[in-house]
């Protein structure tokens, strides 16, 4: 009995954790210009759409940061292996989307649909 509650308990975290997440995103609408100590912007409502969609269309095994960025978007962080992360970028209703190497090899894909983000990180998911 005592691993059904377990795996019950890691994976009531996980939605907790993913909870955070989709909460930090919503409170990012509420930033004020200048939030970052100089010229930031909050992040405008499209790219917190979008990064709420990208967020829930992921299963929650699946593990991200994300954070405002200055331009008035949001920065998703997938770690995925200890050499290779993805970050991306959501300003508006584009994301781009960074794969980096420890090798210091990097690609960048501008996409404007969640579905099409949310295949991409699967993908990549399934490889690590």
């Amino acid at each position: 009995m005592k691993g059904i509650i377990d795996s019950e308990n890691n994976n009531f975290q996980k939605i907790e954790a993913r909870n955070e997440i989709v909460n930090k995103i919503k409170s990012f609408e509420h930033l004020t210009d200048g939030w970052d100590g100089y010229r930031g912007t909050r992040p405008g409502p499209q790219a917190v759409v979008l990064a709420l969609e990208i967020v829930s269309g992921l299963s929650s095994e699946i593990t991200l940061q994300a954070f405002p960025i200055p331009f008035g978007g949001i920065q998703l962080e997938f770690d995925f292996t200890k050499d290779t992360y993805i970050e991306i970028e959501i300003v508006g209703s584009t994301a781009s989307i960074y794969r980096i190497t420890g090798k210091e090899e990097f690609t960048c894909e501008n996409l404007k649909f969640a579905d099409t983000v949310i295949e991409y990180i699967k993908s990549f998911a399934s490889e690590s």
